[in-house]
């Protein structure tokens, strides 16, 4: 028999940090990095003998030590101590940083505990914020445009304006008293887009913002690092406090989502106690933890809110436990206290928070409110960033789309599309869009014009982000490599398929609210499938019915149209109406518009599609009317060439009733009404029938001449 192979012996290797957001990273003999279920503060784990190189990150500085395992020494413990920390740059001045020099944390604490500026006229004060830019390198100038702003975008300071600093020194600050609540701080423009973020002042608390630029003649302009603190009122700042580099250590590590904390240090999550900031930053890293300790959060989350109040970044806190914990979930008097939408409406100041308050916002429809700041920052999101920052300024607030006043209009309808319609806006208003993504996708997947329609000015940029994520074949950037790759185009589709159910990745990709993310799902289902531009084939099979009076020769005349081209065309999709669809839209509209039809509606809605009238590279209502004329005269030679059903014949000044104005129009009289020949032959007798018996050869013919 073989000998069975033993495993190789394994040892214990410990390495521990200062603080809970030093990273660390073990490296083999050959200097490939061990994999870690978590990374931050305290790493244990069992490896084979050897010898390996332990670093203890600071951003991108690191203390690195060597240890060793072998029979003779099982078990390595690896420390460093807050002397070996690597110093890394923070925005704030704190000790044993690469950017901290006297000349300014001095300046910054004498500031903060200045008499601050006094509240605009009409306004009450009672929290205090304290700003502070600086430039930490030796040679280089302070950015311009740093302003503050109400959540409705109106400026009320203006840093270059009326704050206070010492050019030579490179800082530049200003301690304001502001009305408890949420502002905008608005960044000077780099590569032509200002961006912005939010702030949160609290009654008798002190909001510390410490902004620093980047290193460099040629990115004088550009802010790289923002910190966030609180400290009591009247405690000011003060760098030598000893959780201040703690801090700025805690916000470099939610930086990044690899970043999972090792052992619980409780003690980081009670400073909050004095730094409510310090508080939030650890309890979000704690939520990284695989196991969070559930007890500990909730205490965590609970204190916070009695400190601060229920900023998003604080109910995000107790979202992302409820989300995990089913005895937190039954905690009324938690789930009470989160589900606030009124606090929700304005973004937190977190990125980590923000996407903890998307994935509730899949069960907890209101909680995001339409229309609010926080429905409108997605898509406009800076990435690489903790904080939740956008570019420019924000869009104005969207009023409930038509589509929604539409169905609720028609909801007197039980069946048919507006009971679809009826039936997915009650999933986005209840608790599951679930049924409403993948359906979407499929039908997106099987509509061969939809990339074209999405590119139109009717859908908004929002239902286009949508629709991609759903169908990524459908983004003009894979287009090339979709037609050149067919096996590529179909492996997109199978991927967007797997995942249209998890309905809290799309939010999270995207940035949306889930009444928001859905309600666009709803437009583009609504725009594309139920009132299209172009009718479709269902609405045009009803429409030949409608209009050929049930004469099998009229509804044969109205269908050849379908294969004849107009001059109507559009260039990119390489598509042509034909003439049964344009003489839909010219009598009936176009679905998208309604019911009414109007020559400058249906030109001015073809045009926006990119649509023209052969190759004038326009499209005008002269040019409609123009078209029409032609198919007119066409169906009239159509009409004299053809033969008449037997009995049948066509009314006197038929001709003027062929494609009548539209003014004239009624509806099911497109065509002349077929009238009947007068007899030649004297009426014949009609045999006698029994009661309920056989019809008779008049009812025979009858029937027959109306199946004509």
């Amino acid at each position: 028999m073989r000998a069975s192979k033993t495993a190789a012996p394994r040892y214990r290797l410990n390495a521990h940090a200062p603080d809970e957001h030093t990273r660390i990273e073990v490296l083999d003999g050959n200097m490939r990095p061990v994999k870690l279920e978590h990374n931050l503060g305290d790493v244990s784990l069992q490896l084979p003998a050897g010898v390996y190189s332990v670093r203890f990150y600071q951003g991108q500085n690191f203390t690195e030590k060597l240890a060793a395992l072998m029979p003779e020494m099982p078990v390595a413990d690896v420390s460093i101590n807050l002397s070996e920390e690597p110093d890394f740059a923070t925005a704030a001045p704190v000790p044993n940083t690469t950017t901290t020099h006297e000349w300014q944390s001095d300046p910054a604490r004498k500031l903060s505990l200045s008499v601050p500026k006094p509240p605009l006229p009409g306004h009450a004060g009672g929290s205090h914020f304290f700003l502070f830019l600086r430039n930490p390198f030796e040679a280089g100038v302070l950015p311009h445009g740093v302003t503050l702003h109400d959540l409705n975008g109106v400026e009320i300071f203006d840093l270059d304006q009326h704050g206070e600093g010492d050019p030579q020194a490179q800082w530049i600050g200003a301690h304001l008293d502001l009305d408890p609540g949420a502002y905008r701080l608005r960044l000077p423009p780099v590569r032509g887009s200002f961006s912005e973020q939010i702030l949160f002042t609290v009654a008798g608390w002190q909001t510390q913002v410490f902004m620093m630029t980047a290193q460099g003649p040629e990115r004088q302009q550009e802010i790289t690092r923002i910190s966030i603190l609180m400290a009591k009122g009247g405690l000011g700042f003060d760098f030598d406090r000893p959780d201040s580099r703690l801090t700025e250590a805690a916000l470099r590590a939610l930086g990044s989502q690899e970043n999972i904390p090792g052992a619980v240090r409780s003690e980081m999550l009670w400073a909050k106690f004095e730094n409510p900031m310090l508080g939030i930053y650890a309890g979000l890293l704690h939520l990284r933890r695989a196991r969070p300790d559930p007890h500990l959060t909730r205490e965590v989350f609970n204190n916070l809110l009695r400190l601060v109040g229920p900023l998003p970044d604080v109910l995000a806190i107790g979202w992302a436990l409820a989300l995990r914990d089913e005895n937190t979930r039954a905690d009324a008097s938690i789930m009470t206290a989160l589900r606030n939408p009124a606090a929700c409406a304005i973004p937190p100041m977190l990125r980590e928070s923000w996407d903890h308050l998307l994935r509730a916002s899949v069960d907890e429809r209101e909680l995001i409110p339409r229309g609010s700041i926080s429905d409108r920052i997605g898509g406009r999101l800076v990435g690489g960033t903790p904080w939740v920052a956008w570019l420019g300024d924000l869009p104005a607030p969207r009023a409930a789309p038509a589509l929604v006043e539409t169905v609720a209009a028609k909801t007197s309808s039980a069946g048919g599309l507006w009971g679809i319609l009826s039936g997915a806006w009650r999933l986005i208003a209840g608790a599951t869009g679930a049924a409403l993504l993948p359906k979407l996708a499929e039908k997106l997947s099987h509509h061969p014009e939809a990339r074209f329609w999405l590119q139109t000015p009717r859908f908004t940029d929002l239902e286009r982000r949508v629709a991609y994520w759903l169908q990524p074949a459908l983004d003009p950037r894979f287009a090339g490599a979709c037609e050149a790759y067919p096996e590529f185009a179909r492996k997109l589709r199978s991927a967007a398929n797997d995942r249209t159910t998890d309905e809290a990745t799309l939010l999270a990709e995207l940035n949306l609210g889930s009444t928001t993310a859905l309600g666009a799902a709803l437009g583009i289902y609504y725009k594309l499938f139920t009132n299209p531009v172009i009718p479709d084939a269902t609405r045009l099979e009803t429409f030949v019915t409608e209009e050929s009076q049930q004469r099998t020769m009229l509804a044969r005349l109205l269908r050849r149209l379908a294969k004849k081209p107009s001059h109507i065309h559009q260039v990119q999709m390489k598509r042509r109406l034909n003439l049964l669809e344009f003489i839909y839209l010219y009598y009936r509209g176009s679905p998208a518009d309604g019911t009414k039809a109007e020559l400058e509606r249906l030109a001015s809605r073809l045009c926006e599609s990119g649509f023209v009238f052969d190759e004038k590279g326009s499209l005008t209502p002269a040019d409609v009317a123009a078209q029409q004329s032609e198919v007119q005269q066409e169906l009239i030679r159509e009409l004299e060439a053809a033969s008449m059903p037997r009995g049948f014949t066509l009314p006197q000044n038929w001709q003027a009733r062929v494609l009548p104005t539209l003014q004239g129009y009624t509806k099911g009289e497109l065509l002349p009404l077929l009238e009947r020949k007068a007899s030649t032959r004297p009426r014949q007798k009609a045999p006698p029938t029994s009661q309920g018996g056989i019809a008779t050869a008049g009812q025979n013919l009858s029937h027959k001449e109306s199946r004509q």
